[in-house]
């Protein structure tokens, strides 16, 4: 599930990468030389001229030195040999996450528990009024 942060910082990397994409135009092939040798050399001179966006050091694409992210995953190289990939999960986060959740749900029980009985007794509090008055 993508929360309302991660759509603005994904919206927020999708901007920054269309502005930062040069415009394209296309260009003639010089005098007395073959289209394809033309295209082979705006190819070669764009492939020099490549700039990357960057964040710490790294490409946008590569990943991070701790390990590539995907949700609370982390996949990072294999540290021993045969290990074909090694994966890290953040139990004591996902343990402290679900142990607040829980307490929440019990506090919002506890609150319509509370706000249902005071509904119930100004109603019985109306009763009683307007029995004696009468």
């Amino acid at each position: 599930m993508m929360t309302l942060a991660d759509g603005r910082a994904l919206f927020a990397a999708v901007v920054i990468v269309a502005s930062c994409v040069p415009s394209v135009t296309a260009q003639q092939p010089e005098a007395g030389a073959s289209p394809s040798s033309a295209s082979m050399e705006r190819l070669r001179a764009a492939l020099q001229a490549q700039q990357f966006i960057t964040g710490n050091g790294g490409g946008l694409l590569s990943p991070r030195p701790d390990g590539l992210r995907l949700g609370v995953l982390t996949f990072v190289p294999p540290d021993a040999a045969g290990q074909f990939i090694s994966i890290k999960v953040p139990i004591g986060d996902l343990v402290s996450r679900a142990a607040h959740s829980v307490a929440a749900a019990e506090h919002r029980s506890a609150e319509n528990a509370a706000r249902a009985e005071v509904v119930k007794e100004l109603v019985e509090f109306q009763k009683r009024t307007t029995e004696i008055r009468r």
